[in-house]
């Protein structure tokens, strides 16, 4: 073999191997993350969050969203929306971001409380008291000329979280883990519909709030003048400092019994897996369940991320109805709320 063959087979084959590597440099691996976020905003803010890291380790990270179903409890949420072939994933798609809704008790309603019915107090802030023992509560609160609810109820669904919590409070969460639909009403929800309409006929809900938007419906809350509120992180947050030390949260009344229950969303992420990019995707969730990070999705996104680590069982957290806003089952549940 002449030197002049020699030669041009290892220019053949260096030329091979540099178009082999450029060839593949080009095939950058996809990794799939499946989530149930119905607001795109927030998809794509998780996406520039995790764009330095794509970039760094050449990967493409696309996001394929899953239709939620019209009711479901989050603890089984997983089985609703992700096939029942689990090994499709790198592992079982992680509970993730969510927001929880606590019930927000004014400081000097509670000691007022603590003087007249100390026991109610307790109950109250250990969430056993049953919905009778609340309206008892509620009753000695208005009889200190305290509205005992504050709620603007201006696009209407807010007001569906009462119902929603009143309904658990009486027939527990299994009564409340299916959206319901105007037109065919279980009567437990019916139920929660006329007892609350009680309550705003004895005036227990701030008239001059009603008619407001939420944010502007708790502003009784803060001067005192009103007792409770349904509120989440989000709203909280926006309360000035000074208004915020004056704010107690309690579970839900009934919510410690039985089955313990809150009322919140919370939303999953499933990173697909393929023989070929098992070890890239098991990275990815890695790199997701770090606290660098997540502290990055909660400030970017503005909502709490969070991880449960393997093993730790979710605490049963009732989907709140308003996740389906601004949709047209909402609404009609909205309206029927207040017939």
């Amino acid at each position: 073999m002449n030197r002049t063959l020699v030669f041009l087979i290892i220019v053949f084959a260096g030329a091979l191997v540099i178009a082999i590597a450029i060839l593949f440099a080009g095939r950058q691996a996809t990794i799939t993350i499946r989530h149930d976020l119905m607001n795109t905003d927030v998809v794509h803010q998780i996406g520039r969050v995790l764009q330095d890291y794509a970039d760094t380790n050449q990967i493409t990270i696309d996001f394929d969203r899953i239709d939620p179903d019209a009711g479901r409890s989050a603890d089984v949420r997983i089985l609703h929306h992700f096939p029942n072939d689990i090994a499709a994933y790198v592992e079982p798609p992680t509970a993730w971001s969510g927001q929880l809704w606590a019930l927000g008790v004014h400081s000097s309603a509670l000691g007022l409380l603590e003087q007249d019915q100390p026991q109610l107090a307790q109950g109250l802030l250990q969430g056993t008291l049953d919905i009778d023992a609340f309206e008892t509560v509620l009753h000695v609160l208005h009889g200190h000329g305290i509205a005992p609810i504050t709620l603007g109820n201006s696009h209407g669904w807010p007001y569906l979280l009462w119902v929603q919590f009143v309904t658990a409070a009486v027939h527990g969460s299994s009564s409340v883990q299916t959206f319901p639909h105007a037109e065919s009403m279980p009567e437990t929800i019916e139920a929660s519909r006329q007892r609350l309409s009680s309550w705003r006929e004895r005036e227990w809900f701030h008239l001059g709030a009603w008619p407001r938007g939420w944010a502007a419906g708790l502003t009784p809350l803060m001067d005192g003048s009103a007792a409770f509120s349904i509120m989440n992180e989000t709203m909280l947050t926006a309360l000035p400092p000074q208004n915020r030390r004056n704010m107690i949260f309690v579970p839900f009344p009934g919510s410690a019994t039985n089955d313990p229950w809150t009322v919140g969303s919370v939303h999953y992420l499933g990173v697909l897996t393929e023989a070929s990019n098992r070890r890239t995707a098991r990275a990815l969730i890695t790199y997701l369940r770090t606290a660098d990070v997540t502290t990055r999705l909660s400030e970017t996104t503005g909502r709490p991320f969070f991880s449960w680590d393997t093993g730790e069982t979710p605490p049963q957290i009732l989907d709140a109805w308003i996740d389906r806003a601004n949709t047209p089952e909402l609404n009609a549940l909205a309206r029927w709320a207040v017939e």
